[in-house]
């Protein structure tokens, strides 16, 4: 499944920056709206993800953003 999200920061709050770490907000914040719907569900994926084998995955990647030249004017 693929979501796009727009996104706009607040400069006036955090200026032109872009954490390093943004990737782990962005988890947070996914695992934070599925728990509001169903906490159970939210608590499972957390705990048990997905196994295969031995390893067990979490079931969000997240690409590089993407940024147009636009977004920088």
């Amino acid at each position: 499944m693929r979501f796009k999200l727009t996104l706009t920061v607040d400069r006036r709050a955090f200026g032109n920056f872009l954490p390093l770490n943004y990737q782990y907000e962005l988890s947070a914040f996914v695992y934070r709206t599925i728990e509001r719907a169903n906490a159970t569900y939210s608590e499972w994926l957390h705990e048990n993800g997905f196994k295969l084998d031995a390893k067990q995955f979490r079931l969000f990647c997240f690409s590089n953003f993407q940024f147009g030249m636009d977004d920088f004017l």
